[in-house]
């Protein structure tokens, strides 16, 4: 007996139902990339490659503008969470600090962003503000603030008078806080977990706003 003949019918893509892309990355200064060759999960980043071109030339507004529809804090998406870090860096890069001050009302990552710009910025005084308010983010630059500027007697009374026998920032008003004590210590500043993160950004308050208001004048 012959052996009937094999009909079944070719593999053909089902453009409806496509295989899932490769895994994506993030670069390291919070934009979103794509690594697969995906035409339509390219054309969703178009938006991505027209930031960066509109920050490379410092358009800042544009970039924001981008930037800010796709950004979403704490989400679900790693893509949308990693486009809001960027995007509250391009506004303090664009000195907008009044909005970093008001987001940072409920967003802990807004506190951290406008904390550093104003270290960047060499405003020690708005730190010692904000510090003094409780912002425990806000005075871990306020000590590496006054240490790098070579006061460091004015550093460890800072810390003896706002956080006394916080060993971490003893340590960063004394010079000697290095590698890994650095880092565990800033990670603590923003607690565990969510609900140590909005602590922190809460205990900005009022201060945030009028703390908005002088960043604003810079």
């Amino acid at each position: 007996m012959t052996r009937p003949r094999d009909e079944r019918l070719p593999f053909v893509s089902d453009d409806t139902h496509p295989s899932p892309p490769a895994p994506d990355r993030i670069d390291g200064d919070g934009r979103p990339s794509v690594a697969d060759e995906n035409p339509g999960r390219l054309a969703a980043f178009d938006w991505c490659q027209t930031a960066e071109a509109a920050e490379k030339r410092g358009d800042w507004d544009s970039a924001i503008g981008l930037v800010a529809p796709h950004a979403e804090c704490y989400s679900n998406d790693h893509h949308r969470h990693s486009t809001h870090l960027w995007h509250l860096r391009l506004l303090a890069v664009a000195g907008r600090l009044p909005e970093l001050a008001d987001l940072g009302r409920t967003d802990v990552h807004a506190v951290r962003a406008l904390n550093t710009r104003l270290h960047e910025a060499g405003r020690g005084e708005d730190l010692r503000v904000r510090a003094e308010a409780g912002d425990r983010h806000a005075l871990t630059h306020l000590v590496r603030f006054l240490t790098e500027s070579g006061d460091g007697p004015a550093a460890m009374t800072t810390v003896e008078r706002l956080a006394p026998g916080d060993e971490f920032l003893i340590s960063v008003a004394a010079g000697t806080s290095v590698g890994q004590e650095e880092v565990q210590g800033e990670a603590g500043d923003d607690g565990a977990g969510d609900q140590g993160g909005q602590e922190a950004a809460s205990g900005t308050g009022q201060e945030t706003s009028d703390q908005g208001a002088s960043a604003g004048d810079q």
